[in-house]
């Protein structure tokens, strides 16, 4: 079930939501699916909106992270964290340990990040533990979750950031 908000006008296939000085655009695929797409400006309008996605998550949520190195996703990672009330300077990139576990913060949610950067194959992965993460209550991210495909959870959230000349692009989209 999406978490998008049902104050939504359709236009073409954009859902519009006017929200202050800026609209927020969620594309539908033809399948139905609602992907928000999000443009920030800098590392804080990055960390503010995974914020505000991560105040619509709760225990047992999955999100799969991909982008380039240096995209944000560490950054959106500590704004999730945030949002579930866990104090995001204590976040830090898992890339040597594998994965990070936070506990529940002021929304009572654990947190756990793992980071795939080091991962080669699918394989790799379920040989440090990833079915035992999976199985985790708590809120999941998976920073460079594109080295597992064929593994990935369903259902997840899929977070893409992609580095623009000047702003980042961030996609957010619920897979079943």
């Amino acid at each position: 079930m999406s978490r998008f908000p049902h104050s939504l006008r359709v236009r073409g296939r954009f859902l519009l939501e006017a929200r202050g000085p800026k609209t927020q655009y969620y594309a539908m695929n033809p399948a139905g699916d609602v992907t928000r797409e999000r443009v920030s400006y800098s590392e804080d309008d990055t960390r503010n909106i995974a914020c505000e996605f991560g105040l619509g998550l709760s225990a047992g949520d999955q999100v799969c992270l991909t982008g380039p190195l240096g995209a944000g996703k560490t950054t959106f990672c500590r704004g999730v964290a945030e949002g579930l009330g866990i104090d995001p300077t204590t976040v830090t990139s898992p890339t040597f340990a594998i994965a990070h576990e936070y506990s529940p913060g002021a929304r009572g949610v654990r947190l756990t990040h793992i980071d795939l950067y080091r991962i080669a194959t699918p394989a790799e992965a379920l040989a440090i533990g990833w079915e035992s993460y999976l199985a985790q209550t708590g809120v999941l991210l998976v920073e460079w979750a594109d080295n597992a495909p064929g593994i990935l959870p369903r259902p997840r959230w899929d977070v893409s950031i992609e580095r623009l000349p000047e702003t980042r692009r961030i996609s957010i989209r619920r897979v079943e």
